[in-house]
């Protein structure tokens, strides 16, 4: 791994080893080392090891993008119940909108998720954890306050504006709820939403996300950007699949017809031996 320490616009900020396309290896930087169900997780490598030297335990994903399906896989096997996100405060808003779609992620698979927003002074661009400890101390970081990932999101609903804007803002929440199947943890997270928005009522809220479901399918998720590898998971052991020509397919109506590619790609990666045999 490689940082670039002096801007330079024709090279590139992180270099790693080219093991994947995106150029970042398919891992979580610490967590081979990591001990306990909870993990600091950083934006970047230097950020995890500025933690790790004031002595808290920290891992690490490869840019605001790096959370991937994959990934929280590995969290996953681990035995990582919460995690806690400390991402770049950026002035345009970057790293806080990545820690949103890494703690969507991670909230999908059940893991409790809290955010930590580092804070900036006026004038600032930017400020990571490494910038943050050049004079703060490991006792005033502690003092930080951690918000509940819901809670955040529910932010992003506007309580002023027009109707239009605030439906919108919320369709992502939606969607969010419809994916995860708990109906009491549901209502509890509905009621979190109206509470933000007291134009949505509780009834239309719930209809929503029952119609969202409905649209999707064999209890798939209605995101048309977020396809998990646990519903391609339990979609691979419920129906009976096949693996013929370099294709993945399924019995459906007394016919074999090719899977969405998303769970193609899933049924590959997790080399599913019991159903991925050729057809005779």
């Amino acid at each position: 791994y490689g940082r670039l320490l002096k801007p330079n616009s024709k090279r590139p900020t992180h270099v790693y080893r080219k093991q994947t396309d995106p150029r970042m290896p398919e891992t979580i930087w610490g967590l081979d080392t990591h001990r306990g169900k909870h993990a600091y997780l950083c934006e970047s490598i230097l950020d995890a090891m500025t933690l790790e030297s004031h002595g808290i335990n920290a891992i690490a994903i490869y840019g605001t993008s790096g959370m991937t399906d994959r990934r929280v896989q590995l969290l996953k096997r681990r035995g990582i119940e919460r995690v806690t996100l400390i991402f770049d405060n950026d002035a345009n808003g970057a790293g806080q909108t990545g820690a949103l779609k890494a703690g969507s992620l991670l909230f999908r698979a059940g893991i409790d998720v809290q955010i930590i927003t580092l804070p900036r002074p006026d004038g600032v661009d930017k400020v990571d954890v490494n910038s943050y400890f050049q004079d703060p101390s490991r006792e005033e970081f502690s003092k930080l306050k951690r918000k509940d990932f819901f809670q955040v999101l529910c932010e992003q609903i506007p309580t002023d504006g027009s109707i239009r804007s605030k439906v919108k803002s919320a369709e992502p929440i939606i969607d969010l709820i419809a994916d995860l199947g708990d109906e009491l943890q549901n209502r509890a997270l509905l009621r979190q939403v109206k509470d933000r928005c007291e134009d949505f009522g509780i009834e239309v809220l719930t209809k929503r996300v029952k119609d969202r479901r409905r649209k999707t399918g064999n209890g798939l998720p209605a995101g048309a950007d977020f396809l998990p590898d646990a519903y391609a998971d339990t979609y691979l052991r419920d129906n009976h699949v096949i693996h013929y020509h370099e294709q993945i397919h399924v019995w459906k109506t007394g016919v074999y017809s090719e899977v969405p590619e998303w769970i193609a790609k899933r049924a590959f990666q997790a080399e599913y031996e019991l159903v991925l045999r050729d057809f005779l």
